[in-house]
């Protein structure tokens, strides 16, 4: 049977194998309704179609009339109007598209044309994260009319809804800027801008940041109430940019305030821009664990720091106050060290207590023990930053401190970690691997077979996989710069370090099974050195140290039966070394060790799994004071991790100068429970329409795990300020005490 198509608006495609009649003679010519289908165009020749098929009764012939489609677009849109710029085939092209979608078409086209997922387009209620993410959505002006009858549907169905304010907004860009914080008209109604940082708006947010902070040379960062502020880790990147080329805005509330945002890298590195104060002496008499305290939070920081400023300085002194300090260690170490090595192996100081609690520890899981030749305490704390910097493992406890066994040198250091011996025991031997061989269940993998460690790794073939690697030591002993040292090659090689052990934990079938423990033999001297002349012709030099005995003050001598060595051995009491493997240009020496400074005896142990739990760290608040005068705040901080707290900083709602946060110099011990009182030096009015005499206090404490992972804890409901304050009535408190 004959089918016919008729077009009176000529625009519409035509099918194939259709005779085509756009005119009258081509109609008086070729339509016979001999052939199988035609296609009438423009208006005379369909009409006269119609009417000669109406006189013939065989109008059910027509199989379709072709209707304009900006009528057809119009009615879709209704109420709104088509752009008059809009030509027939831009409206033809657009209705085609929209009839290839099943049902829900507007929707279906917004979607498209923006790459957007269709429930954005289908959502029926708004929501903060529904409407940030129409905020992010940029439409072409030939589209425009669609999202306009979308949004006046989506008004029309939710005009009850708190939210539909803010869809009803001429500007949708400037309202996004709003709520990230980069224009004056900030959102307070609404909370933090729940996605990520939208591309379109991207330069100008980091433009905004940059500006304020130069601007206000910092001080902006004192008056932000970080947590509250979307991007607050951007912030934090931005400002440490801008202090690292103006050092002289840095002070160390603003870089405490920003630090736990950033990693533990750039932490170090503004904090070592911050001139320290000199730690006190060592006392004689400290105890070991404070002794190691005083090392690593006090001495080690001043250390690196006062090396670092006098070598960018071209200054060399040689009474630096650091190797004063060091020289009080010395006494410390010889004084102590024959008591210490009294101890048990297990409850021991000494570095070869590791051992025990490794082999404790493979009882219930796989072990990788990463045994980092040369490894001080501040490498094997940045080390741990590494490795938690991007959530791929997580410290289980503080990276404890341990001295070294001495001398700290790798034949004796390393063989007594493995063996659980001193070195005056007869099996000591110049070969600190050969220690290995005591401990069960485990093998030992150098550099040189780490394709062995892999293998054996995926075949679960042992409970303790111990990697011995001397990469950061042999890098210490060849190079010849210590600034290209530090700031270059040192990171490359530490950055190595943890791709490999993230490498080999994932060659594990069950890597969140797989612990990894992190030790090391000893460490080494900070900075460059001088080669010592002229020492006596008696002694066998090794580095930092020597064997034989002096009289010479320039030396400390351990003897061989107080130390437990296999001889006796002077060391020099200074920095300075008796030879090295490489010199620098100015016959310098760098990487040495075998010595008794701090950096050389104190190193670290720490352990790190896949998966870690952390507990609620519990707050609470409480305190009193006259309004508008000084008042004192009591906080209890309960932490129940294996973990420290630091880097913390308080922020109360309700307290003017604790709003933008406060920093406290306080770090929680692990499982300890702590009291900490803060004065206030203004307290708050109560207001007219309190009925009571006290502020319930809401707000966070914010913390880093360790100086790794951030936390924050919110304040108990039951933190409040008590305020006492004379009413107009001549009482003082609230309105139950008047009646």
């Amino acid at each position: 049977m004959t089918k016919i198509i008729l077009d009176p608006t000529n625009l519409y495609p035509i099918e194939q194998n259709y005779i085509i009649i756009s005119n009258e003679v081509e109609w008086l010519k070729y339509f016979t309704l001999k052939d199988d289908a035609y296609w009438i165009k423009n208006k005379i020749p369909c009409a006269w179609t119609k009417e000669w098929l109406k006189a013939c009764n065989k109008t059910n012939l027509i199989i379709e009339i072709k209707e304009n489609p900006r009528s057809l677009l119009a009615s879709m849109l209704n109420p709104l109007s088509i752009p008059n710029q809009w030509n027939d085939q831009q409206v033809l092209g657009i209705l085609n598209q929209l009839n290839t979608y099943p049902d829900n078409k507007i929707a279906h086209l917004l979607a498209e044309i923006t790459n957007t997922e269709l429930k954005l387009w289908e959502c029926i209620t708004p929501s903060e994260k529904h409407l940030a993410q129409w905020l992010c959505v940029n439409i072409p002006e030939e589209y425009q009319v669609f999202e306009q009858f979308w949004l006046e549907n989506f008004i029309s169905h939710n005009h009850d809804n708190k939210l539909i304010e803010y869809y009803r907004i001429n500007n949708k860009l400037n309202l996004l800027k709003d709520w990230v914080g980069i224009r004056l008209n900030k959102i307070d109604n609404l909370g933090i801008f729940p996605l990520s940082l939208p591309v379109i708006i991207e330069k100008e947010f980091i433009n905004f940041w940059e500006e304020k902070i130069v601007q206000t040379q910092g001080e902006i960062i004192e008056n932000l109430i970080l947590p509250q502020e979307y991007k607050k880790e951007l912030i934090a990147e931005i400002a440490y940019n801008i202090f690292l080329e103006k050092t002289n805005w840095i002070t160390r509330d603003r870089v405490a305030k920003i630090s736990i945002y950033l990693n533990a890298d750039k932490r170090q590195k503004l904090n070592q821009l911050i001139p320290p104060s000199p730690p006190k002496p060592l006392d004689i008499n400290a105890k070991p664990d404070d002794c190691l305290q005083w090392v690593t939070n006090h001495y080690l920081p001043f250390r690196l720091w006062e090396i670092n400023h006098n070598m960018s300085n071209n200054h060399e002194d040689k009474n630096q106050i650091s190797s004063k300090l060091a020289d009080n260690f010395v006494n410390w170490i010889v004084k102590n060290y024959p008591e210490l090595k009294l101890d048990s192996v297990e409850k021991s100081w000494l570095n070869y207590s590791v051992t025990p609690q490794v082999e404790k520890l493979a009882k219930n899981n796989p072990i990788l023990w990463v045994i980092v030749d040369g490894l001080g305490w501040l490498d094997h704390r940045e080390l741990i930053f590494k490795l938690t910097e991007k959530n791929s493992l997580s410290i289980q406890q503080d990276i404890q401190p341990k001295f070294s066994i001495l001398p700290t040198k790798t034949e004796y250091a390393k063989w007594s970690l493995f063996t659980q011996l001193l070195p005056n025991h007869n099996s000591w031997n110049n070969n600190a691997g050969d220690g290995f061989s005591l401990i069960n269940n485990g093998h030992r993998y150098t550099d040189r077979n780490k394709p062995k460690l892999i293998e054996d790794l995926q075949q679960k073939k042992y409970q303790i996989y111990c990697w011995d690697t001397t990469q950061l030591d042999e890098l210490y002993h060849h190079q010849n710069d210590w600034q290209t040292l530090y700031k270059l090659e040192r990171e490359k090689v530490l950055d190595g370090i943890v791709k490999d052990i993230l490498h080999f934990l994932q060659q594990y079938p069950e890597p969140e099974k797989l612990q990894i423990i992190i030790a090391s033999d000893h460490g080494q001297i900070i900075g460059e050195v001088d080669k010592m002349n002229n020492y006596p012709n008696n002694l066998k030099p090794q580095g930092r140290m020597a064997i034989g005995t002096t009289d010479d003050s320039r030396f400390v001598v351990l003897s061989a039966q107080k130390f437990d060595l296999p001889h006796d051995i002077s060391i020099v009491r200074s920095q300075d070394s008796l030879g090295s493997f490489n010199y620098t240009q100015n016959q310098k020496i760098i990487g040495n060790h075998g010595g008794l400074f701090p950096e050389e005896v104190v190193v670290g142990f720490s352990i790190l799994s896949q998966q870690i739990s952390r507990l609620p760290v519990l707050i609470t608040c409480r305190g009193e004071g006259k309004a508008k005068d000084r008042g004192e705040l009591e906080m209890i901080i309960n932490n129940h991790n294996k973990l420290s707290l630091t880097n913390l900083c308080l922020y109360i709602n309700e307290i003017g100068e604790l709003k933008m946060g406060k920093i406290l110099d306080i770090v929680i011990p692990p499982n300890q429970t702590i009291n900490y009182k803060l004065e206030i030096n203004k307290c708050p009015e109560l207001l007219p329409d309190n009925s009571n005499n006290y502020y319930t206090l809401s707000g966070k404490l914010t913390f880093n795990f360790a100086n790794t992972e951030v936390g924050e804890a919110e304040l108990d409901a039951q933190s409040l300020l008590t305020i006492k304050q004379i009413f107009t009535s001549g009482f003082t408190g609230g309105l139950d005490e008047f009646f």
